[in-house]
C-alpha cells in the first residue's frame, strides 16, 4: 500500500488552520466577552479539526477511507467559498478604513493564509484521482496472481 503524501500535508495544514482562525478571531476582537467566551469561540471551532483527521485517516489507508473523500470535499468547497468572501471584506476593510475599527495587518495576512490553506487542501482532494478503480485493479491483479 503506497501512502500519499500530500493527504498528511493537508492534514497537518488543516490542523495549522485551526490555530489561525483562532488567532484571526483573537485579532479581530472577537471574544471580547473575556476568558469564557474565548473557550466557547476554541469549542466552536473545533468541527475545523475534522478535516485534518479526515485527511490523515486519508494518507493512512486511502483505499479504505476513500469514501469519504466526497464529503470532505463538499466541507472544503463550503468553506472555500466564505473564506473567499472574508479575505476580500478584510482586505477592502484594511484599503478604506471602513468597519469602524482598524483591522490589524497581522489579521489581514492570517485571513488571506486561511484562505490559501484552504485552496490547497481543496487541490489535494481534487488532485488525488479515483482511487477505487485502482484499489479493484491492484485486487484483480492480486487475484489472478493467486489463481
Amino acid at each position: 500500500m503506497r501512502k500519499k503524501t500530500r493527504f498528511l500535508a493537508a492534514s497537518i495544514t488543516e490542523t495549522i488552520r485551526y490555530f489561525i482562525v483562532i488567532f484571526l478571531a483573537s485579532a479581530l476582537g472577537f471574544p471580547a466577552a473575556g476568558i469564557a467566551g474565548n473557550a466557547l469561540f476554541r469549542y466552536a471551532c473545533l468541527p475545523q479539526l475534522l478535516f485534518a483527521a479526515g485527511f490523515f485517516f486519508l494518507w493512512l489507508d486511502q483505499p479504505r477511507y476513500t469514501r469519504f473523500r466526497s464529503l470532505l470535499l463538499a466541507g472544503k468547497a463550503a468553506l472555500v467559498i466564505p473564506g473567499a468572501f472574508l479575505a476580500l471584506s478584510l482586505f477592502v476593510a484594511a484599503r478604506t478604513g471602513r468597519g469602524g475599527f482598524m483591522i490589524p495587518r497581522s489579521a489581514l495576512f492570517a485571513g488571506f493564509a486561511v484562505v490559501l490553506l484552504d485552496l490547497f487542501s481543496t487541490a489535494c482532494l481534487l488532485v488525488s484521482g479515483n482511487v477505487a478503480e485502482t484499489s479493484e485493479t491492484e485486487t484483480d491483479t492480486s487475484t489472478k496472481e493467486s489463481q
